[in-house]
């Protein structure tokens, strides 16, 4: 898994782990907004390029011009992202914890273009609603080998391991670590009782 991927992989993770975009802050909210625009654009980018590659100014530009383009079309990116959480909360959830999902095939809302009076091409997006969205962002990942997501067993959290990582945080490998001890400690102490009442 390339870089890009796994930052595309981790935003999926993070939207798939969310409940309701209504539970966010503002400022949580803000942030996740910004963090779909950069997935977007990379999504975007190696899906038509492929592994065609520029240097970084050239890449700077294209990306600029893709979210001028957002912009320019109006595009609906509070409507894509109250649309698409569900849905990959939805696959993701239910792949990881073994369960049979379905996953409509490939469609993208129409782009409707026409020139002005001042010979200016105005473009605007379709609002129909964006049932094949999820087929799209999740292609690539569906075929990875071993699938790329986990579900933490402490937080239920999804998140991209690396390697055989099994749990999403240095905090939740500390809490498992914690809780096997004391229940260690615990089924000590009841053996010990046990034994002291089997010896009265």
């Amino acid at each position: 898994m390339t870089p890009e991927q796994r930052e595309i992989a981790q935003f999926y993770a993070q939207l798939a782990s969310i409940k309701s975009l209504d539970d966010l802050r503002a400022w949580e909210r803000s942030m996740l907004e910004d963090k779909f625009k950069d997935a977007l654009w990379l999504q975007t980018y190696y899906f038509f390029r492929g592994a065609k590659s520029e240097n970084r100014k050239q890449r700077e530009q294209l990306k600029e011009n893709f979210l001028t383009g957002l912009y320019r079309t109006e595009f609906n990116l509070d409507g894509l992202l109250r649309f698409l959480q569900p849905q990959l909360r939805k696959i993701i959830g239910g792949l990881v914890d073994g369960d049979e999902v379905e996953i409509e095939g490939f469609q993208l809302p129409v782009l409707r273009a026409k020139l002005s009076e001042t010979r200016e091409v105005r473009e605007q997006i379709d609002h129909q609603e964006p049932k094949n969205i999820p087929f799209f962002v999740l292609h690539e990942f569906l075929h990875f080998k071993p699938f790329p997501f986990r579900r933490c067993p402490v937080c239920q959290s999804i998140f991209v391991p690396v390697r055989q990582q099994r749990n999403c945080s240095a905090n939740c490998t500390y809490q498992k670590v914690e809780g096997a001890r004391r229940e260690r400690l615990s089924g000590g102490s009841a053996r010990a009782v046990a034994s002291a009442k089997s010896k009265n």
